[in-house]
């Protein structure tokens, strides 16, 4: 790594969820404002900051402590911490967000357990994914609260919805990759659609939620129902090109839903 390159992470879906996260929370609020953009600002910092990290605890661990490669991401690490710290700071004593701590909390519990993970099992281990997409799917909940001010039911709802969603695309290109069968990724979906449903019936989300996961589910059964679906570790001897123009069809299809779920979701929110 060139001196002062900033480290970013090449984990795109990693990307695609903090976006989705972010804006299902402003849609529900109905308005994305300052504090909202300010808020995303800090988490983006933390995010950034767990590639250098990454990067720190490796050097550390091969006795490469000394190296060019070291200090660059320490001065990368610190830069975006600090970031993070000030912008966090400002919202919690300038704008009074108390409630942010909760968030800061709880996002720094699953930020450590998802580093340990990923360190020690790296990126692609189901443990990494899944507590990268809890601690990601909290930032709608505390972005619907930032753009509203209210502590309420809604940002409770909204990290279980969003984390659902989440979830359920990484089982989608997990089975895609080959990792899990089409049927684990359908029963996920099952189990999905009993949750929803039973936080729909009790009244802690709205009847139509479960609308917002109706494109999922049925990408998702198209799937399981089709045997002859190909999964990209049995083409890995094939060109490089049909390998990458897989890729390119996954990250289609994960950014197309994504930007239903945020549409749909908004939608149930504002006219309930």
């Amino acid at each position: 790594m060139k001196p002062f390159n900033a480290p970013i992470s090449k984990e795109y879906g990693a990307w695609a969820s903090l976006a989705t996260a972010f804006l299902a929370g402003g849609g529900v609020a109905g308005r994305i404002n300052l504090e909202a953009l300010i808020l995303f600002l800090g988490a983006l910092s933390f995010f950034l900051a767990r590639t250098p990290l990454l990067g720190i605890l490796r050097s550390i661990t091969t006795g490469k402590t000394k190296s060019g490669n070291f200090i660059n991401q320490t001065i990368w690490f610190t830069l975006y911490s600090l970031l993070g710290i000030a912008l966090f700071s400002l919202l919690l004593f300038k704008y009074k967000l108390t409630f942010l701590i909760i968030f800061i909390i709880l996002s720094a519990i699953i930020f450590s357990y998802n580093i340990y993970n990923t360190f020690n099992k790296g990126t692609r281990a189901r443990e990494s994914s899944l507590s990268g997409v809890l601690g990601v799917s909290l930032l709608s909940s505390f972005t619907y609260y930032v753009a509203t001010g209210s502590f309420d039911k809604t940002v409770a709802a909204l990290w279980v919805l969003v984390f659902l969603y989440l979830a359920g695309s990484i089982f989608y290109v997990e089975t895609r990759l080959g990792v899990f069968k089409w049927q684990a990724c359908l029963v996920f979906h099952i189990i999905t659609t009993i949750v929803v449903s039973a936080l729909a019936i009790t009244k802690l989300i709205p009847m139509l939620s479960l609308v917002a996961y109706y494109p999922s589910f049925i990408k998702s059964s198209i799937g399981a129902l089709s045997p002859k679906k190909e999964a990209i570790p049995k083409i890995r001897q094939k060109d490089w090109r049909t390998r990458q123009l897989l890729w390119r069809e996954l990250g289609r299809i994960e950014l197309l839903h994504s930007v239903i779920f945020v549409v749909l979701i908004s939608v149930v929110y504002r006219i309930m």
